[in-house]
């Protein structure tokens, strides 16, 4: 019986160790078709002869919870007399670790009024937008962690457009809107431009106390706290016609 035991954790511990490079290097700004993949690995011999472990029929799996990223969920169970584990693997995040309830929680991308602004509803990050005037156009956080604040230089922000998970700032820069759109992995930005002859430039704002700007090979930037971490990507702008 310890045997057993023993041949099922020490796997296990292997599994979780993989978990990280099992998640698809997704940065923030690029978008993924949403999609999961499984994944079934014997645990424990099921003897000579024992046929390939094969998906359940009946979903009966039990969460490794201290094993869970937001792109992977571990779960171990029963197929055809054998111990299986059965990873999960998403291309976008599906569920964040709230440290509040001590538990993961589903990400809602929706965007809801909340003390005068906009913010979306559930997420690793906080994520809110102005509705109209001269507060920042948008700020991002998470508790503990220095915040970036977005604005429009010399200009206050427009009434917004609110759609479920998307805000729209009409003419927002003169001949272009901005449009951000709340994602499961962050905040897409888009500058529409509405008539040609329109400048070829824009600029925004970001505020960013207590990090560094690190500009990368690619044309964007990672932003580090005082201890060299990466918080935060802004990846380098695409242009679509």
């Amino acid at each position: 019986m310890h045997h057993r035991i023993l041949r099922l954790i020490a796997p296990l511990l292997i599994i979780a160790t993989l978990l990280a490079w099992l998640a698809p290097n997704r940065a923030a700004g690029q978008s993924a078709t949403a999609a999961t993949f499984h994944t079934y690995l014997p645990l424990v011999s099921g003897g000579s002869g024992a046929s390939a472990a094969q998906p359940a029929v009946n979903d009966d799996f039990t969460d490794v919870t201290w094993a869970r990223t937001p792109y992977t969920n571990l779960a171990v169970g029963q197929v055809n007399g054998r111990t299986v584990a059965r990873i999960r693997r998403y291309a976008q995040p599906t569920s964040y670790y709230d440290v509040t309830t001590d538990s993961w929680l589903p990400i809602n991308t929706t965007l809801v009024a909340d003390n005068g602004s906009y913010r979306n509803a559930a997420g690793s990050f906080r994520a809110r937008f102005s509705a109209g005037g001269g507060a920042p156009l948008l700020s991002l956080g998470r508790d503990g962690e220095p915040s970036l604040a977005v604005t429009i230089p010399g200009a206050s922000v427009p009434a917004p457009i609110v759609g479920t998970a998307v805000i729209t700032y009409p003419a927002a820069l003169g001949a272009a809107s901005l449009v951000y759109r709340s994602e499961t992995w962050g905040i897409k930005e888009e500058i529409v431009i509405s008539a040609a002859g329109a400048p070829a430039s824009y600029d925004l704002h970001i505020s960013a106390l207590g990090l560094t700007a690190d500009r990368q090979s690619d044309g964007g930037y990672l932003l580090r706290n005082a201890s060299g971490m990466a918080l935060w990507r802004v990846p380098a702008p695409v242009g679509s016609d």
